[in-house]
């Protein structure tokens, strides 16, 4: 099975925050949300993971892929990655302040952003 390098996972992060009407930056290796639905947020909200962790998800997701679905791996992370980005501005919107995008347990979440 062929592993995606970071910079294919994040350009496929950036590909399917398109379908979600998301608009993904890059920036320093950094994927930023900088627009939903048309309008701007403020500020960007930063996808915050190390390309370690992101491969690991991709695993996680290709091994489900492998256990009877009839698609490839790639393209099982690609069917997913529209939702688990929609999942992750739902829970943007439920934080209601600042926050990251990270990679929880069930894929990617929000995660609140303390003021020190």
């Amino acid at each position: 099975m062929h592993e995606p390098t970071y910079e294919e996972l994040t350009d496929s992060i950036v590909r399917a925050a398109n379908w979600e009407g998301l608009k993904v930056r890059m920036k320093d290796g950094i994927p930023y949300i900088v627009e939903r639905d048309g309008a701007a947020l403020t500020p960007p909200v930063a996808m915050r993971f190390t390309p370690d962790t992101l491969q690991e998800y991709y695993r996680k997701i290709a091994e489900d892929a492998l256990r009877g679905r009839p698609e490839s791996p790639w393209e099982w992370w690609m069917d997913l990655m529209s939702t688990h980005l929609g999942e992750a501005m739902y829970d943007l919107d439920r934080v209601g302040g600042p926050a990251v995008i990270t990679i929880g347990k069930f894929g990617f979440t929000a995660t609140p952003i303390r003021a020190e």
